[in-house]
């Protein structure tokens, strides 16, 4: 087996925006419920990260790409800013 290369060392890879555990994967962004229940019909998030200790306290995500018609797409973020 051959050695590594130096970039494939561990340590290597640049530091990056918060823990794993700052990540969430369809997360519902409920105007009526609870988080823990929402409400029908909310919208759900793809990707959700946190991490307030690099400046972004939220992110949301969405990467529906090439599984749903661009309008469709849009109008989730129209949803998700009416929230």
């Amino acid at each position: 087996m051959s050695r590594p290369k130096p970039s494939q060392l561990p340590g290597d890879a640049p530091d990056g925006i918060g823990a794993i555990t700052s990540y969430a994967t369809e997360v519902a962004l409920p105007a009526t419920g609870t988080w823990k229940n929402p409400g029908v019909g909310c919208a759900w998030a793809d990707v959700v990260l946190t991490a307030p200790e690099a400046g972004l306290p939220l992110l949301f995500i969405e990467t529906d790409n090439c599984t749903e018609d661009a309008s469709i797409i849009a109008a989730k973020f129209d949803e998700y800013m009416g929230h």
